[in-house]
């Protein structure tokens, strides 16, 4: 999800780090042709001065500075894909260490969930199940009718038959589970950011 206030802009192509790579790449050669090509009657038209930097590229030194232009063009493009890529994988991101905290201890129970991103790009719970305390099966939510019209959910494994009372309805008791979480996953955030600023 892309904050509000950010904005983006086109690079135009000779902005991109592939075109200002190649380039020089592309030029190096072709100067070190010219010589060459110069005696073809097609290529009549290129200047002098053209052609002696054609020949400074093709001056016989141990190094020839063609290659020194392309080994430079070609470093560049590396440096360029890195930064790039350690960019992407950068640790300064949001944490994400909290996808890993999908079970915890919550009024007497073992609960346990996924975490899913949203359409907003940020993530929620999902599949929150409670574990039975005697066998560790995953329990089922249970409604019983009570007089004028109310009822009470409940928790019930099928594995061995124990039952739990949490005294609330079952949408409240999920969304009591997220709070408790969410609040986990901040304080452990503001725990890690004390340790490292």
């Amino acid at each position: 999800m892309a904050d509000s206030g950010s904005q983006t802009t086109k690079k135009g192509f000779w902005h991109n780090p592939t075109v200002v790579a190649l380039a020089p790449i592309l030029v190096s050669w072709l100067l070190t042709k010219i010589e060459n090509v110069k005696l073809e009657w097609a290529w009549t038209w290129i200047p002098e001065w053209v052609v002696s930097i054609g020949r400074w590229f093709n001056t016989p030194i141990g190094l020839k500075p063609a290659w020194i232009i392309s080994a430079a063009a070609a470093a560049y493009l590396l440096v360029r894909l890195i930064n790039s890529a350690s960019a992407r994988l950068s640790t300064d991101g949001p944490d994400m260490s909290f996808l890993s905290y999908v079970a915890d201890r919550i009024d007497g129970l073992e609960w346990k969930w996924k975490w899913r991103r949203n359409s907003e790009g940020k993530f929620d719970m999902e599949n929150i199940l409670a574990l039975c305390p005697k066998c560790s099966y995953p329990m089922i939510w249970t409604t019983t009718n009570l007089s004028f019209g109310f009822s009470k959910d409940g928790l019930r494994c099928e594995e061995c038959d124990f039952s739990h009372d949490l005294g609330r309805s079952m949408y409240s008791a999920q969304d009591r589970i997220r709070r408790r979480v969410f609040h986990t996953v901040e304080q452990k955030a503001q725990e890690a950011s004390k340790k490292n600023g």
